[in-house]
C-alpha cells in the first residue's frame, strides 16, 4: 500500500508537469505498454492500430477515439496523462480506457511495481527494466550495429559482467574494428566517398573507447587509433566537422551544409576518449586544441544552434547538445563548463520529443549530461522524464523503435535507466564530484524554464537579469522588464547609465534596444553615445552602447563612425574579439545600408580599415558585414578593396569557420561586382554551381544576385539552366522563373567593363 500511495503521488505531480510538457510529436505513436498506436489531439486519442500480443490486440478498432481514463475523462494532454497512468497500472495491472460513448475497455498490463522514492537508485522496479531492456537487446539483430552504436554501450552501462561479455562479443564480431587506415587515407585526400563519416567516426570512438577503459582490451587501439587521426586530420579551418570530413581536395572545407554542432560534439567527444585511451599524438592534440578553443567560447553564454551562429540563448538545450557537451567538458578536465551545460541539460525533461531531423540525440545525451550534476539532479530528472519511457517501453519488455538509422532505441533506454550505475566514462564514472547539486539547488535548476517572472519584484527582476550564471535566465527577465517594467524603471536606467557598474550600464542599454519605443529612448541617445566613444568603459560595455544605438535609426547616424572606429581597433586575435568585430558588423548593418549615400563615412581610412577587417573575418557572418558595408562605395575607391572581394568571391579559403552561408558573403561580394558592371563577376556564378555545396544555398544566392547584371546575365543564365535541367521544377521553380523573367526583361542593359579596367580607372 505505502508503494502504490507514493506512486499515486508521483502520478499526481506528473499531471502538474502536463501543462510544462509541450512534446513535438508527429504523426502515430505507440502508447507505450498498452500497444496502441495512434495521434492525440486536444482531449482524445485517435486508434490507428493495436499491435499483436499487446494488451489492447484485439479491444480496439482503427478510428476509435479515447476520451478518457481510469474514470477520468483526460484534460489539456491526454498522452501525458496516458503516460503518467501507466507507471500506476504497472503496480495494479489493469488500466481502463473510456471510449467516445462512454464505453470502458479494460487492459491487462503487465506488473512491474512502483518506482522507488530514490529511483532510479536502490530501486528494484528500475532494475527490472534494466534486465527487461538489455535481454531485449541481445535478441535484437541490430544490438551492435546501426551508425551510432547505442545497443553496445547500453549493454556497457549496466556494468554486469553477463551484458559486458555480450558487447565485448559484439564489438569482436561486429564492423567497429574493421576501419582500413588506407582508405581513410584516401578519404582524406578526396579519392573516395565512405558516407557521412562525420557521425560515425565520433561514436565509434566512443564505444571503443568505453570498452577499452572497462577491459583493457588492446585489440581495440589499432582501430581507435586510425579512427581518431582521421578525425584529426578531417576536421576543417574552424576545427569542426559535418557530416562529412573536410578533404585536401575540397581544400581543408566540408560539403554540403558544412559545420554543424551535433556532429561536431560527438567527434570532439570521440577524439577525447582517444586520448584516454593513450594515443598520443601531436596532430590529436592539436585537433583537439582547435575544436575546444571553440566549444570553450559557449560556457556561460549560452547552447548550440544548428550550426556555427555563435551561442543560443532562447533555448536551455538544442536536440542533446548541451548533454554532449557536459561530458566534453568532464571529458577535458572543465568541471566549470561540465555544471553549465549540465544545468542546461537538467532542463531538458519536458523536451525529449524534440529534434532537428530526428529525436533520437535528445534523450540520448540530454539525461547523461544533466546525470553529471549528481544524484539529486539525477534522480528528479529521472521522475520528470518517465512520461518519455512510459510511452516507449513496450509491453514485451522492448523499447521504441528497433529498425532505425541511428540505432536501437533500446541502446539510449539503457543508458538512461543505468546512469545510476555510473559505469561509463559517459555516465557519470569518475566525474567531479564537487560540482554535484544540493537538493534544493537540484530543484532550483531542473525547473528554471518555470520561473514565473511576472511575479517577481523589480529588485529582484533586475538582480536576475544582472547576476544569474545561466544566460537563458538573464534573457528572460531582460525581457520581463523591456516588456513591462521600463516605464516605472525609467529612471533607474538613466541613474545606471550616468554612473552604474558594467553590468547595470550593460542592463540599461538592453532597455533601449530593439523592442524599445523610440519615443521612450530618443532622449537618452546622448548619453548613450558618451558610453560608446568612453575608451575607459570596459569593450562589452561599448559593444551594448553600439547595440542599442543601431536601433536608433537616423538619430544614430552621428554614431556610425564611432562603431566603424571601435572596429579598427587592434584586438588579440581570439574567439572573444571574433565575437566582437562580428557583433559591431552587424550594428553598422542594421544602422545603415548605405554610409556613402548618406553621408556617413567621413574618415575614409579608418572606413575602410575596418571594412577589410571585417572581409577577412573567419566566420561569414563578419564577412558579410564588412561587404556589406561596401555596397554604395563609390567607383574610385574600388582599388582599395577588390582584391579581398574577390578572394571572398572565390570561396576556397581553408581558414575560414564557418562558409556555409553564401547568400551574405559570395552574394554580397557579386553584388559588388555586379553594382560596377564589372564582367569578371558573371564568371563566379558558373564556377560556384560546378563547385561542391548545398544545392539549395546556391540557388538561393543566383536568384537573388545574378539579377543584378540585368541582361548582361543572359549567357550566363542559359549556361546554369543547363547545368540545372530541373531548374523550372520544384521548390525553387518560382525563384528562379522570377529571376529569368527579370534578366531577358532587360534589352539595354550597362556596359561591362573588366576588373582590370576597373582597376585601372580608379587607382
Amino acid at each position: 500500500m505505502k508503494l502504490l500511495k507514493y506512486s499515486l503521488i508521483i502520478f499526481s505531480l506528473n499531471l502538474l508537469l502536463i501543462i510544462q510538457i509541450q512534446a513535438a510529436s508527429k504523426g502515430p505513436i505507440l502508447y507505450g505498454v498498452t500497444g496502441i498506436e495512434g495521434n492525440d489531439s486536444k482531449n482524445t486519442i485517435k486508434v490507428s492500430k493495436t499491435y499483436p500480443n499487446s494488451p489492447a490486440q484485439g479491444k480496439f478498432k482503427k478510428g476509435d477515439i479515447i476520451i478518457g481514463i481510469n474514470g477520468k475523462k483526460f484534460g489539456k494532454s491526454p498522452k501525458l496523462e496516458l503516460a503518467a497512468a501507466i507507471e500506476v497500472s504497472e503496480i495494479k495491472g489493469e488500466l481502463v480506457l473510456t471510449l467516445k460513448g462512454n464505453k470502458n475497455v479494460a487492459l491487462n498490463i503487465p506488473t512491474l511495481g512502483s518506482y522507488s522514492p530514490t529511483a532510479p537508485y536502490n530501486c528494484k522496479k528500475t532494475d527490472k527494466i534494466i534486465t527487461q531492456l538489455a535481454d531485449r537487446l541481445l535478441l535484437s539483430k541490430n544490438a551492435g550495429g546501426g551508425a551510432l552504436n547505442p545497443g553496445i554501450l547500453g549493454l556497457l552501462a549496466t556494468g554486469e559482467k553477463k551484458y559486458l561479455d555480450a558487447a565485448a562479443e559484439l564489438i569482436k564480431k561486429g564492423k567497429l574494428t574493421k576501419i582500413d587506415p588506407q582508405k581513410v587515407d584516401a578519404l582524406l585526400r578526396g579519392d573516395i566517398d565512405m558516407g557521412y563519416v562525420g557521425w560515425y567516426w565520433g561514436y565509434a570512438l566512443i564505444t571503443l573507447g568505453e570498452y577499452y577503459l572497462l577491459t583493457n582490451d588492446k585489440s581495440v587501439l589499432p582501430a581507435i587509433k586510425t579512427y581518431a587521426l582521421g578525425l584529426a586530420r578531417g576536421q576543417d579551418g574552424g576545427g569542426l566537422w559535418g557530416h562529412r570530413m573536410a578533404t585536401e581536395k575540397r581544400g581543408g572545407r566540408l560539403p554540403g551544409y558544412a559545420q554543424m554542432n551535433q556532429s561536431s560534439l560527438s567527434c570532439f567527444m570521440g577524439m577525447l576518449f582517444a586520448r584516454k585511451c593513450g594515443i598520443n599524438d601531436p596532430k590529436l592534440d592539436a585537433a583537439i586544441a582547435k575544436t575546444y578553443s571553440y566549444f570553450e567560447y559557449f560556457i556561460g553564454r549560452g547552447t548550440f544552434p544548428y550550426g556555427v551562429h555563435g551561442p543560443q540563448t532562447r533555448n536551455f538545450n538544442n536536440n542533446g547538445m548541451s548533454g554532449s557537451a557536459a561530458i566534453c567538458m568532464s571529458l577535458i578536465d572543465n568541471s566549470h563548463g561540465a555544471l553549465f551545460f549540465a544545468k542546461l541539460s537538467a532542463t531538458g525533461f519536458d523536451t525529449l520529443e524534440q529534434g532537428h531531423a530526428s529525436n533520437y540525440f535528445n534523450p540520448f545525451w540530454t539525461s547523461l549530461g544533466a546525470n553529471l550534476a549528481g544524484p539529486e539532479v539525477t534522480k528528479q530528472f529521472f521522475k520528470k522524464s518517465l512520461w518519455f519511457h512510459n510511452l516507449k517501453r513496450r509491453w514485451n519488455g522492448d523499447y521504441g523503435r528497433e529498425k532505425m538509422k541511428e540505432g536501437p532505441e533500446a541502446g539510449v533506454a539503457l543508458l538512461n535507466y543505468c546512469l545510476h550505475r555510473r559505469a561509463l566514462l559517459i555516465t557519470g564514472r569518475d566525474s567531479d564530484k564537487s560540482i554535484w547539486l544540493k537538493p534544493e539547488v537540484a530543484t532550483e535548476t531542473i525547473m528554471m524554464k518555470s520561473i514565473d517572472y511576472k511575479s517577481k519584484k523589480n529588485d529582484e527582476l533586475i538582480k536576475l537579469a544582472m547576476d544569474h550564471p545561466i544566460p537563458q535566465i538573464r534573457r528572460r527577465a531582460n525581457w520581463e522588464l523591456v516588456k513591462y517594467r521600463n516605464n516605472e524603471l525609467a529612471d533607474k536606467w538613466v541613474s545606471y547609465l550616468g554612473k552604474g557598474e558594467q553590468k547595470e550600464k550593460n542592463l540599461a542599454l538592453a532597455m533601449y534596444g530593439m523592442h524599445t519605443p523610440i519615443d521612450f529612448k530618443k532622449d537618452k541617445l546622448s548619453k548613450i553615445g558618451v558610453i560608446l566613444r568612453d575608451s575607459s568603459e570596459p569593450i562589452s560595455v561599448r559593444v551594448a552602447a553600439a547595440q542599442s544605438l543601431s536601433y536608433f535609426k537616423e538619430l544614430a547616424y552621428p554614431y556610425y563612425m564611432d562603431i566603424v572606429n571601435l572596429i579598427a581597433q587592434e584586438r588579440p586575435n581570439n574567439q572573444i574579439s571574433s565575437y566582437i568585430d562580428q557583433d559591431l558588423g552587424m550594428c553598422l548593418s542594421t544602422l545603415c545600408k548605405d554610409p556613402f549615400s548618406k553621408g556617413l563615412v567621413t574618415d575614409k581610412k579608418a572606413f575602410y580599415k575596418a571594412a577589410l577587417k571585417l572581409i577577412k573575418h573567419k566566420r561569414s557572418v563578419g564577412r558579410a558585414s564588412g561587404l556589406a558595408m561596401l555596397m554604395d562605395m563609390p567607383f574610385d575607391d574600388l582599388h582599395l578593396v577588390m582584391s579581398d572581394v574577390i578572394h571572398v568571391a572565390k570561396n576556397e579559403d581553408p581558414t575560414y569557420e564557418s562558409y556555409h552561408s553564401i547568400g551574405g558573403t559570395l552574394g554580397n561580394a557579386l553584388s559588388i561586382m555586379a553594382k560596377h558592371n564589372i564582367k569578371d563577376g558573371l564568371a563566379y556564378f558558373i564556377k560556384l554551381w560546378k563547385a561542391p555545396g548545398k544545392h539549395g544555398f546556391k540557388v538561393r544566392m543566383i536568384c537573388e544576385t545574378l539579377p543584378k547584371y540585368g541582361g548582361n546575365a543572359k549567357e550566363v543564365l542559359a549556361e546554369l539552366e543547363k547545368l540545372n535541367p530541373g531548374y523550372n521544377k520544384g521548390r525553387f521553380a518560382g525563384p528562379w522563373k522570377k529571376m529569368a523573367d527579370k534578366i531577358k526583361a532587360d534589352s539595354n542593359p550597362a556596359k561591362l567593363i573588366s576588373l582590370s579596367e576597373a582597376l585601372g580607372n580608379t587607382k
